[in-house]
C-alpha cells in the first residue's frame, strides 16, 4: 500500500448547497506527504487550508474546514471520495468557500477521479490504527459515537427520525470499507433535509442552494423527490457517506471500528477528537506493520 495522487489535473463546476453560488473546482497531483490541500484561489493571497481534523471549524449542517480566517465549506462528500480511492496526496484549487454539492452525493466525485486516474508515488501509506475503545454521548440529543479498534475499517450507523417514510428497517446501516463497496453502495446516496426546517435555514443564509436536484427532501408524509430514494436505506447511508468523508480529515486512513446513533458532523468531529487527546488510544502505523505485503 503505497501512498496515492491523481495521474492528472481535472475540473468541474457545480453550485454550492448553502451559499447558492457557482464555484469551480480543480484538482491537482501533489507530491508524496502532502496531503489533501484546499486552496482558495479567490483570494490573494491564496491561502492554504489543510484537510485536518485540526481545522474543523464548523460543523453544521456541514464540514467546514479554516485557516488564517478563510474557511471551505461542505469538505466531506468529495473527502469521501478520496478516502474511496485511497488519495493521500492532491491539491484542490477552489473559486469560492465551499466545494459544489453536485447531485448532493459523491458519485461525481468519483467519476472526477476515474476520469483524472489514480497513481501510486514511492512512499508507504500510514495509517491511523485505533487502540482502545473511545466513547462519547450528546445529553440533549442521546447521540453516542464510538471508535474501537479492529483489524479494517467498519461503520455501524444508526439513526433516528420520527417519520412515516423512515421505518426502523430503513434506519441501520453496516459497511465494510473498500472501494468497491464504496463505489457500489454508499457513494450515490445523497444529502437529505426536512421540509419543516427549508425556510428557517434559508433565513439563517444556508441551503441557499439546495434544490430536489441534489438533495432529498421530506415533508410530514413523504419524499418529495420525483423519483423516490435511490436506495430504501438512502439516508442511513448518506450518514456512512459523511462519517467516511469525516474520518479522513485524520490525514491517515483509519483503521477500527464506528459505531453511531443519530451521529453526525459535530459527533464525528468530536469523537476523533476526543481519540487524539488519548495518547494511549491510537497510533500511526506503516502499511508494512500491519502485515500487509507493500
Amino acid at each position: 500500500m503505497l501512498q496515492r495522487t491523481i495521474r492528472t489535473a481535472i475540473k468541474a463546476q457545480g453550485v454550492g448547497v448553502h451559499s447558492g453560488k457557482s464555484v469551480k473546482i480543480f484538482l491537482k497531483p501533489a507530491p508524496p506527504n502532502t496531503g489533501i490541500v484546499f486552496r482558495r484561489i479567490d483570494l490573494d493571497p491564496v491561502v492554504e487550508i489543510p484537510a485536518s481534523v485540526h481545522h474543523v471549524v464548523d460543523t453544521a449542517l456541514c464540514t467546514c474546514i479554516g485557516y488564517q480566517g478563510q474557511s471551505v465549506n461542505t469538505v466531506e462528500h468529495i473527502m469521501s471520495a478520496l478516502a474511496a480511492f485511497s488519495i493521500d496526496n492532491l491539491h484542490i484549487d477552489i473559486t469560492d468557500k465551499e466545494i459544489p454539492i453536485m447531485d448532493g452525493s459523491a458519485a461525481q466525485f468519483i467519476f472526477l477521479l476515474q476520469a483524472a486516474g489514480v497513481v501510486d508515488q514511492p512512499v508507504q501509506r500510514q495509517y491511523f490504527v485505533v487502540k482502545k475503545t473511545v466513547s462519547i454521548t450528546d445529553e440533549q440529543s442521546g447521540a453516542v459515537a464510538t471508535l474501537s479498534p479492529f483489524n479494517g475499517y467498519r461503520i455501524d450507523i444508526t439513526i433516528d427520525y420520527d417519520h412515516p417514510d423512515i421505518p426502523d428497517k430503513c434506519s441501520n446501516a453496516v459497511f465494510d470499507f473498500s472501494l468497491t463497496e464504496f463505489v457500489r453502495r454508499v457513494a450515490r446516496s445523497r444529502t437529505f433535509g426536512f421540509l419543516s426546517d427549508y425556510n428557517s435555514l434559508r433565513k439563517k443564509g444556508m441551503a441557499l442552494g439546495s434544490s430536489l436536484n441534489n438533495s432529498i427532501c421530506l415533508d410530514d408524509a413523504a419524499v418529495m423527490n420525483r423519483d423516490g430514494l435511490r436506495f430504501f436505506d438512502e439516508l442511513v447511508r448518506h450518514k456512512i457517506l459523511d462519517a467516511v468523508g469525516d474520518h479522513y480529515l485524520l490525514g491517515y486512513p483509519l483503521q477500527g471500528f464506528f459505531k453511531g446513533f443519530k451521529t453526525g458532523h459535530a459527533m464525528n468531529n468530536r469523537l476523533l477528537l476526543a481519540v487524539l487527546s488519548d495518547p494511549d488510544a491510537w497510533e500511526i502505523k506503516h502499511a508494512n506493520e500491519l502485515g500487509w505485503n507493500v
